[in-house]
């Protein structure tokens, strides 16, 4: 297995947080928050982490039942991951952070977003049509539209993805 690497493009050309603070996609599976410091506040949350950590551990128990050999590859995939990650986003991750006064776990929370989005992006082809891709349909999507996927309101996988 590789790191695919239409995902590195397309994380790439992602105009990061442009659209913060727009209201500007309407979707009734969507919340917008007021502030970064309400994003900030979703983003810390016990919710947050639980929902994010859910979808990691549906993607890796999936893997892990269906594709063990690819699975295999997992946590060499995850190292080159990380590094990559954090090529595309360490300028923008601390410009942003400045900005907007931002603690440091916005950026852990966004690079364990990029980082997931990268591994299940790479795993897409062994990933079955009705298999919840959060990280690639969801949140990558958000981020390529400018916004900062924050949080979620509701028991996953039912609920809203809360966006600024």
């Amino acid at each position: 297995m590789k790191i695919n690497q239409e995902i590195i493009k397309m994380l790439s050309n992602i105009e990061w947080f442009s659209k913060c603070g727009m209201r500007d996609y309407q979707n009734n599976n969507v919340l917008y928050t007021n502030s970064w410091v309400e994003a900030s506040e979703y983003c810390n949350s016990q919710e947050w982490e639980e929902t994010t950590l859910k979808a990691r551990n549906q993607l890796t128990s999936y893997l892990h039942n269906h594709f063990s050999k690819e699975y295999l590859d997992w946590n060499a995939l995850v190292k080159e991951a990380k590094i990559i990650s954090g090529e595309i986003l360490n300028e923008q991750l601390n410009k942003t952070r400045n900005a907007f006064q931002l603690d440091d776990m916005f950026g852990e929370c966004v690079r364990w977003d990029i980082l997931n989005i990268i591994m299940e992006f790479s795993y897409l082809n062994e990933l079955e049509n009705n298999c919840n891709k959060f990280y690639s349909d969801q949140l990558l999507y958000i981020y390529s539209i400018g916004h900062f996927p924050c949080g979620w309101e509701g028991k996953w996988p039912s609920g809203k993805l809360v966006i600024l």
